[in-house]
């Protein structure tokens, strides 16, 4: 099921685009989407990001930009402001991927932090509570080109996974109506606040698991033969899958240990075509991993010459480090693999995956969570696991499971027969069935080998070369 992560979370983005499609049909173009262009002008003054699940009111006749990009300590900065005389700035920094265990030290290590950037002697983080939840202001006074500064940083633990900074800078004469305070009254986060308990329960009950998999890792049940998907989607066939789990040896290295390999086509009429392919290793004793993503796109038939998309994402675990890197054919000078980060206790390697649910058939209503690396962030991403029993909810020959990305709405229901193997996997509108190989074959068999046959021709064919850049004449600038 290393698929849910590598290939159903992609796909959950469909139905999050569906969503956001039919709240503008509604009459919601008030809010600006989180894909706004740079310099939009709200209408009214919300903002709602459905990707972080929180939204905010801020004020009206200034120029937004909502375009997602990374920022420092791992950050995501979601949401920035710039009022028209230029001096005065709204700016969201999401963090979010690790999991924070003391809110309080984490604000203080925050405001260490901005002691250090705006290179003043000392800052304090003060606790406060906001949208009913635990948070922190951070106040920093400094001077830019000799002008007084001021920047607050209001901390919003959002749930134990994701921190918001909301920050508000600004330059000469405050206004109060902007003040970091007054914007706070106006944050709310989607659904309702989570069971905080209840969380640290299932990740209490996903690192007991893993301790005893570190220990008889070696011991578990394989069904080494190979699985074979249909792929739905809205009741339209959309592709195949194929996936093995097996035991084996990390490449350049004696380690034994697990081995996933799974291969997703998914075809259009059009002819265009997608290939997403996992091959993951991890280590029995749990200290080392390998996994590799790789995206193969087929432009439509129709569009000839263009060059196929490939999309390269490498990553290496050793002990409770990460470090991935990210190569394009079309980018060929992408920037060096990023800074690696720390996986915490609830970490599950992607190989391991595919074996919960023969592990939890037996402890129905005890949710485990666990967090596992995301390759479309490029950071973790907390999941959690329930038994539910058998279809009817009872004991049967197939059981049931649910699948919560932990502090989102988005559910999938799994059903497995008895050994724990994935019979029918659904998410929204998209449905993963079991099916034979033989049937797969008849249906996509003939699309699979074009779209083969168009990628090789494709790799044989030189790329266009780029005209070399002339010598700026003399003088120029």
């Amino acid at each position: 099921m290393v698929q849910m992560w590598a290939g159903v979370m992609a796909l959950l983005a469909v139905a999050l685009a569906q969503t956001q499609a039919s709240a503008q049909k509604a009459g919601a173009s008030a809010i600006v989407p989180p894909n706004a262009p740079a310099g939009a002008d709200m209408t009214r003054g919300a903002y709602l990001d459905q990707e972080f699940g929180y939204d905010l009111v801020v004020p009206q006749g200034w120029k937004y930009d909502s375009t997602k990009v990374p920022a420092a300590d791992g950050a995501t900065a979601t949401f920035r402001g710039v009022s028209p005389d230029g001096m005065r700035r709204i700016e969201v920094y999401i963090y979010h991927g690790e999991r924070v265990s003391d809110f309080a030290a984490w604000c203080t290590a925050y405001a260490k932090r901005m002691a250090t950037v705006f290179g003043v002697r000392e800052v304090e983080a003060h606790p406060r509570v906001v949208a009913a939840r635990s948070a922190a202001k951070v106040e920093v006074q400094s001077l830019v080109k000799g002008e007084a500064e001021r920047s607050q940083h209001l901390l919003i633990l959002g749930n134990p996974m994701m921190v918001m900074a909301l920050v508000v800078t600004q330059r000469g004469e405050p206004d109060a109506a902007i003040d970091v305070d007054t914007l706070a009254r106006s944050v709310n986060f989607a659904g309702n606040l989570p069971d905080f308990a209840a969380i640290d329960e299932a990740f209490r009950r996903g690192r007991a698991l893993l301790a005893a998999l570190r220990g008889a890792g070696e011991d578990v049940k394989l069904q080494e033969s190979a699985q074979h998907f249909r792929i739905l989607l809205e009741g339209r066939e959309l592709g195949m899958v194929e996936q093995r789990l097996s035991r084996g040896r990390m490449p350049k290295s004696e380690k034994a240990g697990l081995r996933w390999i799974e291969q997703q086509w998914n075809f259009e009429p059009d002819g265009a075509a997608r290939l997403t392919s996992v091959d993951a290793f991890a280590s029995f004793d749990g200290a080392s991993e390998q996994i590799e993503f790789r995206t193969v796109l087929l432009p439509p038939e129709s569009m000839a010459g263009a060059r196929p998309l490939i999309k390269l994402d490498e990553v290496i675990r050793e002990g409770d480090t990460i470090v991935s890197s990210i190569s394009r054919n079309t980018q060929p000078d992408l920037p060096p693999p990023g800074e690696p980060f720390t996986v915490d206790a609830n970490y599950l390697g992607a190989a391991w995956v595919a074996l919960l649910p023969g592990m939890l058939a037996e402890l129905k209503g005890q949710p485990h969570a666990f967090t596992v690396y995301d390759p479309q962030t490029r950071r973790l991403k907390a999941y959690q696991i329930e038994a539910l029993g058998g279809p009817d909810g009872g004991e049967g020959e197939t059981a049931e499971f649910l699948l919560v990305e932990r502090f989102s709405e988005n559910l999938t229901k799994i059903r497995t027969d008895a050994s724990g193997r994935m019979l029918r996997m659904q998410a929204g509108g998209l449905v993963w069935e079991r099916a034979e190989a033989e049937a797969l074959q008849r249906e996509f068999g003939a699309r699979k080998a074009n779209a083969e046959k168009r990628f090789v021709a494709a790799r044989q064919t030189p790329a266009p070369q780029r005209a070399p850049k002339q010598p700026p004449k003399s003088g120029a600038r």
